[in-house]
């Protein structure tokens, strides 16, 4: 069994800017390890992945606020566009996601840190129905896993509703801007 202690930071895969999904992490780290395979099968499938070792580019680690790993941070035309998904939990070698404690203090320092998708084992649903206040509950998104490969889908997915929420801002400012220069001349 790996303990995975991972803040997987996923958002607007933005059409037309670069996009890339950096893993931070560390050869001597188990968990890390345990993902690789992970990784690996998602950059074979054409998704934008750059592995970067926090012992090699501790630079890179700071800048982006890297603290457990691994680390995901999706990057867009070079900067960190927002870390939305969080994920706790721990996995066996082969991929199972195991329940662990200290729920919901977990969820409460997430949600302090405006993360609004928590990614948590299924085990612990009944834990958070119980134990998570409704004030933080409702502002938040939780989806319960039992594989490792859900874990990635959650945050893809959410990258994804990420996307398509950026995109409305993006046009609607367009057409709010087009209409004021319309108005003005």
């Amino acid at each position: 069994m790996v303990s995975l202690k991972a803040a997987v930071a996923a958002v607007a895969l933005c059409g037309g800017g670069q996009t890339v999904l950096y893993d931070f992490s560390a050869e001597w780290c188990g968990p890390c390890r345990a993902m690789a395979p992970k990784v690996d099968a998602l950059a074979a499938r054409g998704y934008p992945v750059r592995k970067v070792d926090i012992d090699q580019h501790p630079d890179l680690a700071r800048r982006f606020r890297v603290g457990p790993i691994p680390c995901f941070v999706m990057v867009v035309d070079g900067r960190e566009v927002d870390r939305q998904v969080g994920i706790t939990g721990e996995i066996t070698l082969r991929g199972k996601v195991l329940p662990v404690g200290g729920i919901k203090a977990k969820v409460l320092a997430a949600h302090r840190e405006k993360i609004s998708h928590m990614v948590v084992p299924r085990a612990n649903e009944r834990d958070v129905r119980k134990d998570i206040p409704e004030s933080v509950a409702r502002g938040m998104q939780f989806t319960f896993v039992d594989r490792l490969a859900q874990v990635f889908n959650a945050a893809m997915e959410s990258a994804a509703a990420a996307r398509e929420k950026n995109e409305g801002r993006r046009n609607s400012s367009k057409s709010d801007n087009g209409a004021a220069g319309t108005a003005n001349g």
